[in-house]
C-alpha cells in the first residue's frame, strides 16, 4: 500500500513566532462499496510557545510520521514530500544538523521512522524536496 506524505510547517507572524502546520497524507481505502485513495488532512497550531520556521516544519513530519505509526500498519511504500530543503536534505543525511534544537527534532522524527519501518511492511521509503507552489496549492499557506 503506497502511503503518501506532504507537509509544512512555519511561524505567524514573525520568525520565531507562533508555530503551526499541516500535513496531508494520501493513502488507498479498500471497503466493501469504496476502492481508492482516501485523503487526510490535517492542521495544527500552538499559541502558547515560540519556535522557528524549522522547528515547525520538523514538527510537523513528527505529527504525520506519529499518525502513520498509529493508523496505516500496512503501509509497504512511503513517500514524504515537503518544500523545506533543510528538512529533507537533513534527514536524508545529506546535510548536517549544526543546532541541537534540530538535532533533537530530526532524530525524533527519525526514530519515528525507524519504529514504522520496524513494525510496518515498508519495502520502499523516499523523502523528497517539491516546490513550494506545490506545498501552496494543497494547504494554502
Amino acid at each position: 500500500m503506497l502511503t503518501v506524505i506532504h507537509f509544512d510547517g512555519g511561524t505567524a507572524p514573525t520568525n520565531p513566532g507562533v508555530p503551526y502546520g499541516s500535513f496531508q497524507i494520501e493513502a488507498p481505502l479498500m471497503t466493501d462499496t469504496f476502492a481508492g485513495m482516501t485523503t487526510h488532512l490535517h492542521r495544527w497550531r500552538c499559541p502558547f510557545t515560540l519556535k522557528s520556521n524549522n522547528e515547525a516544519e520538523y514538527l510537523t513530519l513528527w505529527l504525520a510520521l506519529k499518525e502513520i505509526e498509529a493508523k496505516f500498519r500496512e503501509t509497504t511504500e512511503l513517500k514524504i514530500f515537503s518544500d523545506s530543503a533543510l528538512v529533507v536534505n537533513q534527514m536524508q543525511g545529506a546535510w548536517k544538523c549544526r543546532d541541537p534544537r534540530m538535532s533533537r527534532l530530526r532524530d525524533k522524527c527519525r526514530g519515528v521512522l525507524s519504529n514504522i519501518l520496524a513494525s510496518a511492511p515498508v519495502g520502499r521509503l523516499s523523502i523528497g524536496w517539491v516546490p513550494r507552489e506545490r506545498i501552496f496549492s494543497i494547504f494554502g499557506h
